[in-house]
């Protein structure tokens, strides 16, 4: 079996929703991306192998920090809590169940919650020569930590 197909396998059994992006890139692959078809997905990935793997949002929420201080900030918020979350090429990203139904991307100096309508890059994918790597991956994935949740709730508030 391919290794891509591999990784999409274990992903998908973890209760992710994985889609094929194009190699070396984070554009999906398939018109009508947002709405996910598993055989789909797998299909393209069986024609494509060194394809990047994405992760459809939406159920699931991507919290990334776009800076050193961000990130720093984001892990002093959420502690030990156990969580799968890996690097990128400038980022930590963290994957919690959605809390917020209305949830699409929300900014907030270098921190950006992700979620429906967006799709998040996934290990063992590479872009610009860097490649995505976990740093824990702990599934399924967790609620996102109280820590988290009141400081997200604090800044939508603002």
């Amino acid at each position: 079996m391919k290794i891509i197909l591999k990784h999409f396998d274990e992903l998908v059994s973890n209760g992710l929703q994985v889609i094929p992006l194009w190699e070396n890139s984070k554009v999906p692959m398939c018109k009508g991306w947002t709405t996910w078809n598993k055989n789909q997905c797998r299909e393209v990935l069986e024609r494509y192998p060194e394809a990047n793997l994405g992760l459809l949002l939406g159920q699931i929420v991507d919290v990334e920090g776009d800076s050193e201080a961000a990130n720093n900030k984001i892990l002093k918020i959420i502690g030990n809590y156990p969580h799968p979350c890996y690097s990128s090429t400038k980022s930590i990203h963290h994957l919690f169940i959605n809390p917020d139904p209305k949830l699409s991307i929300f900014k907030h100096k270098d921190i950006e919650f992700r979620g429906f309508k967006h799709q998040s890059v996934l290990p063992p994918s590479s872009h610009q020569g860097i490649f995505y790597e976990w740093l824990q991956s702990f599934f399924p994935i967790p609620p996102m930590p109280d820590g988290l949740l009141n400081f997200y709730h604090s800044l939508k508030n603002k």
